[in-house]
């Protein structure tokens, strides 16, 4: 659950997406202790906001896939059996498939013109894309509203943004956090 660290970071960097996403959670949650599936089907904006977290700061920076047959990209002919690499982080930042792309907008997966097949792929695509990925999204709704519910999170304000590349792409200095629990929710 990398990607929840990123999360972190963007939802406090840009406290009216904090703000919204513990109005969800809050609202979903109200005097609960735990969650059904009806309850995470709910969190409607949460969701958006993992998905945005997601195509900026996606686990991994791409994916790589062995040609089947001979095809031609941008007139370079590229021949069956090579193998092709594509990244993630380069095709979700780009003007020509996301409306301002650099900028964190939940909203955005609410718009069908911000929604362009190929190039928003944080699971992968095709036949060898994640098979976790619905249980990913809703395992990380369930760990968000825990978290918001219970806890108040402050982000250390020498947090850096930077981004760290191994195997998966995660916060450098990781996420340092100040964790407060949270006064109990009253729906009054």
């Amino acid at each position: 659950m990398l990607f929840l660290r990123q999360c972190e970071l963007l939802c406090h960097w840009h406290s009216c997406y904090n703000f919204r996403v513990r109005e969800e959670i809050d609202t979903v949650m109200a005097d609960k202790t735990s969650l059904n599936y009806d309850d995470v089907l709910k969190m409607e904006y949460t969701l958006r906001v993992l998905k945005e977290t997601l195509r900026l700061y996606p686990p991994a920076a791409g994916t790589s896939r062995k040609l089947g047959h001979d095809i031609t990209v941008c007139g370079y002919d590229i021949a069956a059996g090579n193998t092709v690499q594509f990244t993630h982080t380069a095709s979700s930042r780009m003007e020509e498939y996301f409306k301002n792309p650099l900028t964190f907008d939940p909203d955005r997966f609410l718009r069908d013109d911000d929604k362009p097949l190929y190039a928003y792929y944080p699971f992968s695509l095709g036949a060898r894309s994640c098979i976790g990925q619905q249980f990913a999204l809703i395992e990380a709704r369930i760990v968000l509203a825990k978290l918001y519910k219970n806890f108040d999170l402050k982000l250390d304000p020498s947090q850096s943004f930077d981004i760290f590349e191994q195997i998966t792409l995660k916060p450098k200095g990781m996420c340092t956090n100040w964790i407060h629990t949270r006064q109990k929710y009253s729906s009054n």
